[in-house]
């Protein structure tokens, strides 16, 4: 049986193998509104727009808001909602395009796309 060190360091190997970088909260801290902040919402952002071209910014900023706020206060139901958006995408968005059409895209919050 793998205990959890030996899990953590597998999947840190795993990450850095798809271009992850660890670092520390301490690192991060300018990139937070506060130091209880989870999320890094600049970078987060910015995957989004990597990750779903021809989406518009606002729309990706409203789904985005969406996704960050908790829907429970259930801690594992939250988590669990998380993991569905990281593995599933997210689903929760509806715009109407420049020639007027109605979208309802998958957005991709994760990818090896670099």
């Amino acid at each position: 049986m793998i205990n959890e060190a030996e899990w953590e360091s597998a999947f840190l190997d795993w990450l850095g193998e798809v271009g992850w970088q660890p670092t520390t909260g301490a690192a991060t801290e300018p990139e937070r509104a506060t130091a209880s902040d989870l999320v890094l919402r600049e970078r987060f952002f910015t995957a989004l727009l990597r990750l779903n071209p021809g989406i518009p910014d606002e729309s990706l900023k409203q789904a985005m808001a969406d996704m960050l706020t908790p829907a429970s206060q259930d801690a594992q139901a939250e988590n669990a909602r998380f993991h569905t958006f990281l593995t599933d995408g997210y689903r929760g968005l509806t715009y109407v395009d420049a020639s007027g059409i109605e979208q309802t895209p998958t957005l991709r919050l994760i990818g090896r796309d670099g």
